[in-house]
């Protein structure tokens, strides 16, 4: 199975029962690598082969998505910009839509 097909209903079941799933991501996950001096560096870096890599799928939107979804606002706007320098003017303007829709 892919990884997706594991997740997404687990996620969905601790998110109907009640789990502070941003709060999870922010104070368990993001807190332990956004003071990193390489954070940057890595968000370019997987953003560059997401999209390079995408064999059809949304996986670069998907990786921003979720980013956008637990950042703070001044936290996006540093983290929008990284993205921006790195992908494809099309691919950026499509994430920029979907976040925008949310």
């Amino acid at each position: 199975k892919k990884e997706e097909d594991l997740m997404m209903p687990l996620v969905g079941k601790m998110t109907q029962t009640g789990h502070p799933m941003k709060k999870y991501m922010q104070e368990e996950l993001l807190a332990t690598i956004i003071d990193d001096p390489r954070f940057e560096s890595w968000v370019k870096y997987a953003n560059e082969v997401l999209e390079r890599y995408s064999d059809g799928m949304p996986r670069v939107r998907v990786f921003d998505h979720a980013l956008w979804a637990v950042a703070t606002d001044e936290q996006w706007a540093t983290w929008n910009e990284w993205i921006k320098d790195t992908l494809s003017e099309d691919v950026y303007n499509e994430i920029q839509a979907v976040i925008a829709e949310t």
